[in-house]
């Protein structure tokens, strides 16, 4: 009987592992065909074009700090090509306020690839997180016939129905950091379910590993390390082994900022624009804050919260509704985020300046509704393991987005992004659960018509939307791209733009010519010290949206986005 109960065993886990390797190689196919149609060497923002910068200053210089060649003409920087809260000065130099990791690791591939290259680091990270997020459901599934479905459907859902898909093809330090955030919950769940002393160590440095890309991972690993230690605290050693992995696994991150940077943080905290710091204006400020980064759906502030709705109701009340209900309760809020979701997406598609109604409309839920299912109770057939794994995990969640909203200055809570990626390794945490969730009711109730129909519509609604993003993000890198080549195009000796963002965006000529940022009423001042320094041509490139263009001015647009459509003229600086 015995040997009979092994083989099945066998049996299963080799069902599992063909199920799961065939799961990924089509996730696999899907993403390098999606990083193979985008523009190379397009960028969507100016924080990845600056990140772009950083990475052609360590390939083609050698050097951590920009060596702007304006500084000829501006040696005070008063015209500097990047703003305040991107840069910062250390002994003379100018340095990106960003870390130089994730340039620096990538730099290889671009060195070996060219610009394709460049994409590889991104892609890495969500592709090596997908096994730990397959990992995770299977344990959440324990002790139901569905484990295979579990993992297959938080696989998908993670991978085409959350914002993930978007950053592993944009050149930003978010999806390594996700990967990296998968594994060390995995860690997490798997020492605390086995009491393996090696997982309590390996969980402190897999936390720790997203601080090497993004600054938050301080806090994602303070509320992780915190949780796992407390759960923990009657095993000391267990403690001082998990704090052990964080510490070590830090200390060359810590040591090479402070050998390049002068600071063992980097510089990106003290950069920051922290404005007002009063007790008053930061209770104030913490409304707009949570409606940014959790709610908001639309520009309307009432649209807005409407739309928030279904998960609002969702997070509040889906736990509450009794089992048999549920086989109403998950189709109706299902639908109801479906509504939301589509009402999103019609506003989206009908706006004039998607990109721009970005700024107004990427809260948390926004961008993936199939992730309101992860607020519903687990199906009654879930182990106690799995419960207590599923408390675990939107614990962290509930705490990290807490937490970062009491504590983000209120200019780093709005951009230019695609969903909310300051909580971006909440997606695919709320994702698995949100799958293992619907797989465990479906075995419940079988798969019946109207749960199934919501489900399956929440989720092919939210990979519609990830769909919508990438061909905002191809047609936003295509346009910065033969921008870029157009004023590589030009003699002119120097670059002008009234755009703040504009001389970054012009990445392919950082390093080649000097760009400033000169808005109309400071520019005579700046054509002096041109016409002094001898300088004989400038390209304009200033905005074409907000104001009209000047005569003769060659138009450059950026089409169904209606972003940052630019005039380009070139003339002789002494007549301007």
């Amino acid at each position: 009987m015995n040997s009979q109960a092994t083989t099945l065993k066998t049996e299963d886990a080799r069902h599992l592992r063909t199920r799961a390797i065939g799961v990924g190689l089509g996730v696999l196919v899907v993403y390098l065909a999606s990083a193979l149609w985008m523009p190379e060497r397009g960028f969507w923002i100016n924080d990845t074009a600056l990140k772009f910068i950083q990475l052609r200053s360590i390939v083609e210089h050698g050097e951590i700090a920009l060596d702007w060649p304006g500084r000829a003409i501006d040696p005070e920087q008063a015209f500097g090509p990047i703003t305040r809260g991107f840069f910062a000065m250390r002994d003379g130099e100018l340095y990106s306020a960003y870390s130089p990791v994730f340039p620096a690791l990538s730099a290889p591939f671009y060195q070996l690839l060219g610009a394709r290259g460049i994409l590889v680091i991104p892609l890495l990270g969500i592709l090596l997180g997908l096994p730990a997020v397959w990992r995770i459901a299977v344990m959440l599934a324990e002790g139901t016939a569905s484990a295979s479905r579990a993992g297959t459907w938080a696989v998908l859902s993670v991978a085409f129905g959350t914002p993930v898909w978007f950053y592993a093809l944009a050149f930003w330090e978010h999806a390594p950091a996700v990967g990296f955030s998968c594994w060390s919950l995995w860690c997490v769940l798997h020492y605390e379910r086995s009491g393996d002393r090696r997982f309590a160590a390996l969980a402190g440095a897999m936390t720790a590993a997203p601080i090497y890309f993004r600054t938050e991972g301080y806090l994602f690993a303070a509320v992780v390390l915190s949780l796992t230690a407390w759960n923990a605290r009657r095993h000391v050693g267990d403690v001082a082994l998990l704090a052990a992995g964080a510490f070590v696994t830090l200390l060359p991150l810590w040591i090479f900022h402070a050998l390049v940077l002068g600071n063992p943080l980097g510089l990106h905290l003290t950069t920051q624009p922290w404005g007002d710091t009063s007790l008053m204006h930061y209770v104030s400020e913490r409304v707009d804050v949570a409606s940014r980064l959790l709610l908001n759906l639309h520009t309307d502030p009432m649209w807005s919260f409407a739309l928030a709705l279904p998960f609002v109701a969702a997070l509040f009340g889906g736990h509450r509704v009794r089992a048999e209900a549920q086989r109403l309760g998950i189709p109706f809020f299902a639908m109801a985020a479906c509504i939301a979701g589509g009402l999103y997406l019609w506003s989206q598609l009908s706006s004039p300046h998607p990109m721009n109604r970005l700024m107004q409309a990427n809260g948390l839920f926004s961008a993936a509704p199939f992730m309101v299912l992860a607020f519903v109770a687990p199906a009654p057939n879930a182990t106690t393991e799995a419960r207590r794994a599923h408390t675990t995990l939107l614990a962290i969640c509930f705490l990290y987005a807490v937490l970062y909203t009491a504590l983000i200055p209120g200019v780093n809570s709005q951009g230019i992004h695609w969903g909310c990626r300051f909580l971006l390794v909440i997606y695919p945490v709320l994702a698995v659960v949100a799958s293992v969730c619907a797989v465990g009711w479906w075995e419940r109730f079988g798969e019946r018509r109207l749960l199934s129909a919501g489900v399956l519509a929440v989720f092919v609604l939210s990979a519609g939307l990830q769909a919508y993003s990438l061909v905002m993000l191809h047609d936003r890198k295509a346009f910065s791209q033969a921008l870029n080549a157009r004023v590589q195009e030009s003699d002119s000796e120097i670059i002008i733009s009234d755009t703040w963002f504009i001389p970054v965006d012009l990445s392919a000529s950082f390093f080649e010519k000097p760009v400033f940022f000169a808005p109309p009423k400071r520019r005579k001042a700046l054509l002096a010290k041109a016409t002094a320094a001898g300088v004989q041509s400038v390209l304009v490139v200033d905005d074409a949206l907000r104001k009209k263009p000047a005569p003769e001015s060659e138009l450059f647009g950026d089409g169904w986005l209606n972003f940052s459509p630019v005039a380009l003229k070139e003339h002789r600086a002494a007549r301007q």
